[in-house]
């Protein structure tokens, strides 16, 4: 590998894991506040909240990357334009492909990395990401019970009036009907208890309502009842799983007893798995394309880079745009991967054919 090739090689990766980083930390801290409240309600401990943020991590990494790859290789080559060092290199006879090499190297190691992502990495991160949840709705049900309003679970309804700083219940009241039988319950202060398999309320200063089989309403007062209102369970095989949890082959070729409602979303997945990766390559030769004018001039390129970096928003609302197409009518797929096919056919010609000369 060529010293220059190495050289500008190494600033464009510094830049790309650096815009990473920084882009994947901001989308990361304001996702992870959603799940903060797992924490503040002394639900779980720290620790799985940090576990749960830090499998959105893969997904989040595969979204920025086309965008890190584009503005590190529009800072990258318009820095030495301005420095005048790809003036001198152009001088000594490089071609317009042999300076761009060092930005092709990146993207097809980034191209490969978002597949490794896209395909493998993703689906296995947001299965387990599923799994803690559903983990957490069945074994800490505090968690998912919001005061002011009726909260519904398993034939539960749950209504809770305020929740205290040590995770109690003040005005709670608790209707189920599931079974035949139903029962009414309500209590003026309470407390979620988590014991060996169960999960129970200790009800505390009120009564419990029930028909009786002569049709009649018996009432108990009391000071204390201990209610258990469901079976921790560990079983997930009957949980649905989302086109995000599935790899490509389960959402191109769903299984006969796959719910017919989702085939759209599944096959809209795989192909949105397969062609986002490819914004790498596009956003690249876009960012090429704005870099190099027919001359090399160290007065810059602002009104081609802002132009490019519109076309560029353009293009990736365009990618985005095409799984809610998929999702609706699945039949313009061929269209769709013939129009991405015409874009960096187009983009080619616009880098090296259009002005040959440098």
């Amino acid at each position: 590998m060529k010293l220059y090739v190495k050289y500008i090689l190494k600033e464009l990766t510094s830049l790309v894991i650096l815009i990473s980083f920084a882009l994947t930390a901001i989308i990361f801290l304001s996702q992870s506040l959603r799940y903060l409240t797992l924490v503040t309600n002394n639900g779980i401990y720290f620790i799985d909240f940090l576990q749960l943020s830090i499998l959105m991590v893969p997904y989040l990494l595969m979204i920025i990357l086309p965008i890190a790859s584009f503005i590190s290789v529009i800072y990258v080559y318009n820095k030495f334009i301005m420095d005048g060092e790809l003036i001198v290199l152009s001088s000594t006879g490089l071609n317009r492909f042999a300076l761009s090499l060092p930005a092709f190297i990146m993207t097809f190691v980034i191209l490969i990395i978002s597949y490794t992502i896209s395909l493998y990495v993703s689906p296995i991160s947001y299965n387990i990401f599923k799994n803690k949840i559903a983990f957490y709705k069945e074994n800490y049900t505090s968690i998912f019970l919001e005061d002011g309003v009726f909260n519904e679970k398993k034939g539960l309804t749950i209504y809770i009036a305020e929740r205290t700083a040590d995770d109690s219940f003040n005005g709670i009241f608790i209707y189920d009907a599931r079974t035949t039988d139903t029962t009414t319950l309500m209590a003026e202060t309470a407390k979620l208890i988590t014991k060996d398999n169960f999960i129970s309320f200790e009800l505390y200063n009120g009564n419990r309502q029930k028909v009786n089989k002569y049709n009649e309403l018996d009432i108990l007062y009391f000071d204390y009842l201990s209610y258990n209102i469901e079976l921790k369970s560990n079983n997930y095989t009957t949980r649905w799983r989302e086109p995000q949890e599935r790899y490509l082959n389960e959402l191109l070729y769903p299984p006969q007893d796959e719910i017919p409602e989702m085939f759209n979303k599944l096959k809209a997945e795989a192909h949105y798995r397969l062609t986002w990766p490819l914004l790498n390559f596009i956003l690249t030769i876009m960012a090429l394309i704005a870099i190099y004018p027919r001359h090399f001039s160290r007065r810059g390129q602002a009104k081609r880079i802002t132009f490019t970096s519109i076309c560029a928003i353009a293009m990736i609302v365009l990618f985005i745009g095409f799984n809610n197409i998929i999702t609706i009518t699945p039949k313009i797929v061929p269209s769709i991967y013939g129009i991405i096919g015409l874009i960096i056919i187009f983009c080619n010609y616009l880098l090296f054919c259009r002005y040959r000369a440098l």
